[in-house]
């Protein structure tokens, strides 16, 4: 027996083998674990539209326009793996959202 803070403890054995905490739950059950424990990251994303028109006459016109997703090109990452017997558990291996996107438009509107 120890002492810590003049109270008396006594450390209990670690009977090895019968750890049960670390176990696969049975088949089509769950498990104990809480809800909202697997923490995805967050994604903000920059989206940018330019235009511009150019006027020749009264009726004719012509429009440029350039659509730019994701902008800053951040990569946005997906959910982390959450099948328990993978290999792969934990990691995240897709992005959420694609990479830059640019989109340009020409239009003569008469």
């Amino acid at each position: 027996m120890s002492s810590i803070r003049g109270r008396s403890c006594k450390r209990k054995r670690l009977k090895v083998g019968l750890d049960f905490r670390y176990a696969q739950p049975a088949v089509f059950t769950y498990g104990n674990a809480g809800r909202k424990i697997i923490i995805t990251p967050c994604v903000v994303n920059l989206d940018l539209l330019v235009g511009r028109n150019f006027v020749f006459t009264e009726r004719t016109r012509l429009e440029f326009r350039g659509g730019f997703y994701n902008a800053t090109n951040t990569a946005h990452f997906g959910r982390p793996n959450a099948v328990i017997g993978s290999p792969q558990a934990g990691t995240i291996t897709n992005t959420a959202t694609p990479n830059r996107q640019i989109q340009l438009g020409l239009r003569f509107a008469f």
